[in-house]
C-alpha cells in the first residue's frame, strides 16, 4: 500500500481542525489562541488590574495560560493613535486566532472589521450599541458579545459628585476625543445635566499623550475649575502624565475609570472594569464550549466604584467632605 504524501496528510489535519473550530469544538491537543490588540506591550502582573482580573477569571474557569490558552498580544509600540489596530486585527485573523478579547472600543471595531466569523468578546467598552459594535444588547447577533460599562445616568451622578466635592465649581472642562464615537453621546448627556447643577461645560479636545503639555496648562488661565476626563484607550498607560499636568496647573481631575484613579485623579466614579474583565472570561469559556457569541446578551455592569485620592486633594488644597469619604469604596491616604 502506498502511503499518502506528507503534504496531503498535513492538509487533512488542517482541514479537520478548521472544521472542528467551525463547529465550535477546538482541537484538544493545542492551547486556544486569544488575540489582543493594545497600544503597549503586555504589562507585568500587578501593573494594570484589568488584565490581572481577566487572567484570574480564566483560572476560575479552569484555564491555565500556556497549558490551555496563549495570548497573542499585538501592540502599536506605545503610539496612542489607533491606525495600527486594523493591521494587527487583520494579521491576527489571518494567523488563525481562535478568539479576540478587547477592552477598548477601537480594538473591538478593528477586530470586527477584520473578521465576521472569529468570536470577539469585549469588556468594559463604553457603549457597544452607539459605537456600532452590536445591534442590540439583548441580541448582539454576529460574532461579537461581551460586557458594557455604560449606564445612562452615570455622567449625571459624576457631576453630582463633583458638585459635592467642589461646591464652588462653575466651569468644568471635559476632555474628549472627536474620533471616539461614544464621546459625542457622553458629552451630550453631560451638557444636558450640567445647567441643573449650575455648571458650564467647556469641550476640550485631547487626542494624544503628546498633546497634554499644550492643552492642560492653558486651562488654568481660563477660569476652569476642574477637569472631567472621558475614557480613552491610551489613558490606561498614560493617565499619570495627564493627571500630573492637571495637578501642576492646580486643576482637580474627575475620572471615569479605575486607571484614572491609579494615575492620581482626585475622584473617580464608574463601573468596576476589572470585575467586568473577570466576568468576560466566563463568556470566553462558553464560546470555547460551543456557544455562539451572537446568542449571548451583552451584560451591563452590576458594581460601581467611588474612588477618592486624599493625597491629590491635599496637593490641590481641596477638603473632601466626610460624607463622600464614607461612601467611597477606596481611599488613597
Amino acid at each position: 500500500m502506498n502511503p499518502r504524501p506528507d503534504g496531503f496528510a498535513r492538509r487533512l489535519i488542517v482541514l479537520g481542525a478548521a472544521a472542528g473550530i467551525a463547529l465550535g469544538v477546538w482541537p484538544a491537543d493545542r492551547p486556544r489562541r486569544i488575540g489582543y490588540i493594545s497600544f503597549f506591550p503586555r504589562p507585568s502582573p500587578g501593573v494594570v488590574p484589568i488584565f490581572d482580573a481577566f487572567f484570574a477569571g480564566m483560572r476560575d474557569q479552569g484555564y491555565e495560560e500556556g497549558r490551555d490558552y496563549v495570548m497573542d498580544w499585538r501592540h502599536t509600540g506605545g503610539k496612542p493613535e489607533t491606525e495600527g489596530f486594523d493591521a494587527h486585527a487583520v494579521a491576527l485573523a489571518s494567523d488563525g486566532v481562535d478568539l479576540f478579547w478587547c477592552v477598548t472600543t477601537a480594538a473591538a471595531m478593528a477586530a470586527k472589521r477584520a473578521t465576521s466569523t472569529i468570536p470577539i468578546v469585549f469588556s468594559g467598552v463604553s457603549d457597544p450599541v452607539t459605537s456600532g459594535l452590536v445591534s442590540s444588547l439583548a441580541r448582539p447577533e454576529g460574532n461579537l458579545t461581551g460586557l458594557s460599562a455604560v449606564d445612562d445616568e452615570l455622567h449625571g451622578k459624576r457631576l453630582e459628585l463633583l458638585r459635592d466635592l467642589l461646591p464652588q465649581a462653575r466651569e468644568v472642562a471635559v476632555l474628549w476625543m472627536p474620533l471616539v464615537a461614544t464621546h459625542r453621546t457622553e458629552l451630550t448627556q453631560i451638557e444636558a445635566v450640567a445647567p441643573r447643577l449650575g455648571i458650564r461645560v467647556q469641550r476640550v479636545e485631547l487626542n494624544r499623550v503628546e498633546d497634554i503639555v499644550a492643552v492642560i496648562p492653558p486651562l488654568a488661565r481660563t477660569g476652569t475649575d476642574a477637569l472631567f476626563i472621558l475614557p480613552a484607550g491610551w489613558h490606561v498607560y498614560s493617565s499619570g502624565e495627564l493627571v500630573a499636568a492637571a495637578t501642576q496647573a492646580r486643576l482637580p481631575c474627575i475620572g471615569t475609570e479605575r486607571y484614572h484613579h491609579a494615575g492620581g485623579a482626585l475622584l473617580t466614579y464608574g463601573a468596576d472594569i476589572a470585575a467586568l474583565a473577570r466576568r468576560a472570561a466566563g463568556y470566553v469559556d462558553r464560546i470555547f464550549k460551543g456557544a455562539k457569541p451572537g446568542d449571548l446578551p451583552v451584560q451591563q455592569p452590576n458594581r460601581f466604584e467611588l474612588l477618592i485620592n486624599l493625597k491629590a486633594a491635599q496637593a490641590l488644597g481641596v477638603a473632601v467632605p466626610g460624607s463622600l469619604l464614607l461612601r467611597a469604596n477606596e481611599v488613597v491616604r
